[in-house]
C-alpha cells in the first residue's frame, strides 16, 4: 500500500477512522521493504492514530447478517524498528 493513503482517509474520515483493516497478510509487499516501512508508519504514527489490523478473514457470511463486535487490544511497544520518530 502506498505510504500517502493514511493522509487521504484522515482526510475523508476526520476522526472518525481510528481502525483500518485489510484481508491480506500485510500492507507491505516484500519486494517493497522501504515503502512498506513508510506505510505503516503513515498510518501508526500520524494524527489521529489509524491502527492496522492485518490479515483479516472477511469471508464469513455471518458478518452481514447480524450486529457483532469487534474488540481489539493494541500492545504498544516503544524504540522498535518500526516505531515512530
Amino acid at each position: 500500500m502506498h505510504h500517502e493513503v493514511p493522509g487521504f482517509l484522515r482526510m475523508e474520515n476526520p476522526p472518525a477512522l481510528r481502525l483500518f483493516g485489510i484481508d491480506a497478510i500485510s500492507i507491505a509487499i516484500p519486494a517493497e521493504p522501504e515503502e512498506g516501512t513508510e506505510a505503516h508508519r503513515a498510518f501508526l504514527c500520524g494524527s489521529p492514530h489509524i491502527f492496522l489490523l492485518e490479515d483479516v478473514d472477511l469471508s464469513y457470511g455471518r458478518l452481514l447478517e447480524e450486529s457483532w463486535t469487534l474488540r481489539v487490544y493494541p500492545v504498544v511497544f516503544d524504540d522498535l524498528e518500526g516505531g515512530c520518530r
